[in-house]
């Protein structure tokens, strides 16, 4: 394919072409999935191809790098201002190498609207997970673990049924119907997700 440019910016030597525009066009369709389209932008410069949210030069999505000679490759800024590089072969790898990143890049400019301090990325996704009521709850831990290891055994009839407490490390007792509650607590946030 051979790329001409579409429109030259401003009598300056910057060429916008036919692939940073579906460049452009694939960064708005990644956005869709967070955010009203409209709002990203695109700036070209002479040394890479900026895509912005609302039009703001301190929110930058991601950077292509697209009329270098050797090598391909987009910036992304879910990590920072600094960015990280992804090599890419074609356009279309933007997808792979970078959807998942601006999604997240967007999450973190949406979460600090509004808020004077900066957020990093483990606070926006931990805000999200928080916020997620259809996640599945964390693992037990060692001794929730064993409690249900225990109420196995006491429903497969591998134990008495006359046993009625079982001690733990933490030097509490546990009784069976504890056990069957958390179970049928746990059977039932299960079965709403799966």
């Amino acid at each position: 394919m051979l790329l001409r440019p579409l429109r030259t910016v401003a009598a300056s030597d910057v060429q916008t072409t036919e692939e940073e525009l579906e460049g452009f066009n694939i960064v708005r369709a990644i956005a869709a999935a967070e955010i009203d389209p409209e709002r990203v932008v695109h700036r070209d410069g002479k040394v890479y191809f900026a895509i912005l949210l609302d039009d703001n030069n301190r929110k930058p999505l991601i950077r292509l790098h697209l009329n270098a000679k050797n090598k391909k490759f987009v910036t992304t800024f879910e990590a920072g201002k600094e960015g990280t590089r992804r090599d890419i072969e074609s356009v279309v790898d933007i997808y792979r190498a970078g959807g998942e990143a601006i999604r997240a890049t967007i999450r973190l400019y949406e979460a600090g609207k509004g808020n004077e301090r900066s957020l990093n990325l483990d606070e926006v996704l931990a805000s999200q997970r928080a916020r997620d009521a259809d996640a599945l709850p964390p693992s037990p831990p060692p001794d929730r673990q064993r409690q249900a290891d225990l109420l196995d055994e006491l429903l497969a009839g591998d134990r008495p049924a006359v046993l009625a407490e079982q001690p733990f490390s933490d030097g509490g007792l546990v009784r069976r119907e504890d056990l069957a509650q958390a179970l049928d607590d746990w059977l039932d946030i299960h079965a709403k997700t799966g």
